[in-house]
């Protein structure tokens, strides 16, 4: 946990977003979008919102997807 703690108290306002990742932040956010789908209830088959084209949901990722709901 501390160094979680300290990403989130590092950063600066009003840009206090920290989820908690410290390596490559930005790729990490494809995956806190998986959780996300999965917590509105899109289903088992997720789709990569940071994409530059649109998609169908061709992704099965348990973990993240039982996280989501976890967390919903």
């Amino acid at each position: 946990m501390i160094p979680t703690w300290q990403g989130f108290l590092f950063e600066d306002l009003p840009n206090r977003i920290f989820l908690g990742f410290r390596y490559l932040p930005g790729d990490h956010y494809t995956y806190a979008s998986f959780m996300r789908q999965a917590q509105d209830g899109s289903g088992l088959l997720m789709r990569n919102l940071f994409a530059s084209e649109p998609q169908s949901g061709v992704f099965i990722l348990p973990l993240f997807w039982t996280v989501g709901k976890l967390a919903g």
